[in-house]
């Protein structure tokens, strides 16, 4: 095939410029990975027990939400709520962990629709007792029954969980009058998780809520992630990191075969005058493209795939809540990239190369 041909004539020169769309292209998919994993993490910490979640308006996210006890209270008292579980969360720092993820809870039933006690008890009324998820039980180095100091308390290791969020499994469940202690948020809590009577009208409930509380945030649990300022910045950087690789993948593809079309240009008049068109020239620049195009995405999406693993093993905190699963979506969106690049970067040549005149080429030649 004269395209293979053509790209073996420099190998060091297509060589790199597959392994540069590579990079580009591992970038797209660990960046885009990264953020779809977190997002589903963030989702999977959301109870599916309870339709509703309250915070405070006009924050981040819910670690910055303060809610007051009378709040809670209040809350309580409005007909057609059936439970409202507060939940207080922060993180505080660890010798062995900097950014420890710690719960409070003042029931069981807050989280138990999102994790699975695989070790000891769940006595989150009792104080200074806590349970792990079992990666920050392996991060800290203690097992059931070990005693763990956090700032001015110790608390008693009683069980262990697993979640299918990777985030709960960093963080630990403790009283929630121990956590407010802990992240000096006493009085305070970080959001309210809300279980309706569906016979009285969800809507009905949710005007009540939001006319008697406007400094509260009402959101349904299957809206959470699009109401996350958090979440809203990172699509929006997962995004902007995608597109300026595209851009990169399609500058470096172009710049090969503009390169490759003057050292050929002697052949391609040649080939002009036998009789070739300008449309078969217009195609095997096309078929270069998409030869370096798809090869190139190929060893991205393996490299991105390792990146992400590296993510999920990573010790940094954040990173590692990640999940090093590569979707089928995002090696679906890859490869159909790779032929918008190919198109993409040989527009440019293929006009360069309208232009050639057979008799010309060859007379400079």
């Amino acid at each position: 095939m004269l395209a293979v041909k053509n790209l073996l004539r420099n190998p060091i020169r297509s060589g790199l410029t597959v392994l540069g769309v590579a990079m580009g292209i591992a970038m797209l998919v660990s960046v885009s990975g990264y953020g779809n994993s977190i997002g589903s993490q963030l989702q999977n910490a959301v109870t599916n027990r309870y339709q509703l979640i309250l915070q405070s308006r006009g924050v981040s996210s819910p670690l910055s939400s303060n809610i007051s006890e009378a709040d809670l209270h209040q809350i309580r008292a409005i007909d057609g709520i059936d439970e409202a579980q507060p939940v207080v969360i922060g993180s505080i720092r660890t010798d062995k962990m900097p950014y420890f993820l710690l719960i409070g809870v003042a029931s069981k039933t807050a989280l138990t629709g999102n994790i699975a006690l695989i070790d000891g008890l769940w006595n989150v009324k009792n104080s200074n007792e806590i349970i792990l998820g079992h990666n920050a039980a392996k991060r800290l180095q203690l097992g059931l029954n070990d005693q763990v100091g956090f700032q001015q308390l110790q608390f008693k290791v009683t069980g262990k969980f697993a979640s299918e969020s990777n985030i709960l499994n960093h963080a630990g469940i403790t009283n929630m009058l121990d956590a407010q202690e802990l992240l000096g948020k006493q009085g305070k809590l970080n959001v309210i998780l809300l279980k309706l009577d569906a016979s009285r009208g969800i809507k009905t409930i949710s005007r009540k809520l939001s006319t008697g509380f406007p400094h509260l945030l009402l959101t349904r649990s299957a809206d959470l992630l699009g109401r996350l300022e958090l979440f809203i910045v990172i699509e929006r950087v997962t995004t902007a990191l995608g597109l300026i690789a595209i851009v990169f993948c399609i500058l470096i593809v172009m710049n090969t075969l503009l390169m490759s079309l003057s050292e050929r240009k002697r052949e391609i008049g040649i080939l002009m005058a036998i009789g070739w068109s300008r449309l078969m020239i217009a195609r095997t620049l096309l078929l270069e493209s998409l030869i370096i195009s798809i090869v190139g995405s190929v060893l991205g999406i393996i490299i991105g795939a390792y990146v992400l693993y590296f993510y999920s093993q990573s010790d940094i905190p954040g990173i590692n809540w990640g999940t090093p699963e590569l979707s089928g979506e995002i090696v679906f969106i890859a490869l159909n990239l790779s032929a918008v690049i190919a198109v993409l970067s040989s527009i440019y040549p293929i006009i360069v190369s309208s232009r050639f005149s057979p008799s010309q080429i060859l007379q400079r030649e």
